[in-house]
């Protein structure tokens, strides 16, 4: 499976680097390594199971990589609204921006040159194992992005060959047309950009349409009064923010429909189970959900940290190595010259929120394992919640597939 990382804070930023290569078991390095604590044991010097191995050495994440990081820099450059009240500011909101590359990020001089010199407050960063059923391209490299909002998976859908004729009805113009790839995780992606949008979209649509008839005055008097056009529309819904709750919906929704369209194309009986970790931001919001629907079998690994970020960041003090210190001798971090002088008091660091597929850093007490069947979300001044996600039980698979970390 793959593995990806998430940070999100209301006002500290992060330094790529320093979350996503500096630390001992950053994503960069979790190409070919696991750390699955709560899960399995990773205590130095005790015992592990032959299964345990095998299960943490089977799967390398090498089929490409991909970050999105959130930037307010373009809204420096655009003009001030002009209105009938005179000329108002331009409200400054982040856009994401993106570097994928089909190769591993170990060795990619521009992966490690732009974490060296970005900080964001924002960030998505996901390496891929791909499932064979799309190509190894840069186009199919996670994460997503429609306008300002973002989106990243860890699993599959299962048998999406079969059903991803079936789901492109579902899947509104616009989001469609933004699709440039081949995998489940993309369509996924913008069906829920779909359901996330449609109210405006539908709305747009019925404007328009009623504009384009002229049966009626009132049809033509609506037609002269409309100015927007549906791109315009559609730019606008997709830079607009929308609460948490309606993301997790807009989320939920589309699995649901996904798993319908199974059961309708290959029968219930035959369905397999689908492993849906999926997050996706608006650069100051946040949802994350890990999921799989089957009474018994687990999703992939996903944790949570609301501390971590103060144990990634250089202008803290604290080692991300932790007890796993003595074995990583090689990090090319300079903490050990530091002094806590030269260091800020942990209380300074903002509010903020981690969510990663692995913990990023070996200290076990820093990360929540979020539950099967269950989403985070996170609002704009960083509260949290994490609640239960609820499949009706018509729509649990009936088909053993195994177990899938």
């Amino acid at each position: 499976m793959c593995r990806w990382f998430a940070y999100i804070s209301p006002s500290e930023e992060c330094l790529l680097e320093d979350v996503l290569i500096t630390p001992p078991h950053g994503l960069a390095k979790q190409v070919h390594e696991h750390y699955l604590p709560k899960l399995f044991s990773h205590t130095p010097g005790e015992e592990t199971t032959g299964q345990e191995i095998t299960l943490r050495n089977r799967l390398f994440n090498v089929d490409g990589f991909g970050m999105a990081w959130y930037t307010c820099a373009r809204s420096d450059f655009e003009k001030p609204t002009t209105t009938t009240t005179g000329t108002t500011g331009i409200t400054a909101h982040p856009r994401p921006a993106v570097y994928k590359n089909s190769q591993p990020p170990t060795n990619d001089a521009n992966f490690h040159s732009i974490c060296a010199n970005t900080a964001t407050t924002a960030l998505f960063a996901h390496i891929r194992a791909a499932t064979g059923a799309s190509s190894v391209a840069t186009i199919n490299n996670h994460p997503f992005t429609f306008g300002r909002h973002t989106v990243m998976h860890n699993g599959l859908i299962s048998d999406f060959a079969d059903v991803r004729r079936a789901m492109l009805p579902l899947i509104a113009k616009a989001e469609y047309e933004n699709v440039r790839g081949t995998t489940d995780s993309e369509h996924l992606a913008a069906l829920y950009m779909t359901n996330l949008t449609r109210p405006r979209s539908a709305t747009t649509a019925a404007a328009a349409a009623a504009a384009a008839t002229p049966t009626s005055t009132s049809s033509s008097k609506s037609k002269s009064k409309s100015k927007s056009s549906p791109s315009s529309d559609l730019a606008t819904a997709w830079s607009q923010t929308y609460p948490p709750s309606e993301m997790l919906s807009a989320l939920v929704d589309a699995f649901k429909s996904v798993i319908a369209l199974q059961q309708e194309t290959l029968g219930a009986e035959n369905v397999k189970a689908c492993s849906l970790n999926v997050c996706c931001t608006d650069g100051e919001q946040l949802v994350a959900v890990r999921l799989r629907n089957h009474p018994t079998e687990q999703p992939p690994s996903l944790y949570y940290s609301t501390t971590a970020g103060v144990t990634l960041n250089r202008k803290y003090p604290g080692s991300a190595a932790g007890a796993h210190e003595q074995n990583n001798t090689d990090t090319d971090t300079d903490t050990d010259t530091d002094t806590d002088a030269t260091k800020k008091a942990p209380a300074e660091h903002g509010r903020h929120v981690i969510v990663a597929s692995e913990p990023t850093t070996y200290k076990p007490g820093e990360w929540t394992l979020i539950e099967k069947n269950h989403a985070l979300l996170v609002d704009a001044r960083g509260n949290v919640t994490v609640e239960p996600v609820h499949l009706p039980l018509d729509l649990m698979a009936q088909a053993a597939t195994g177990k899938s970390f």
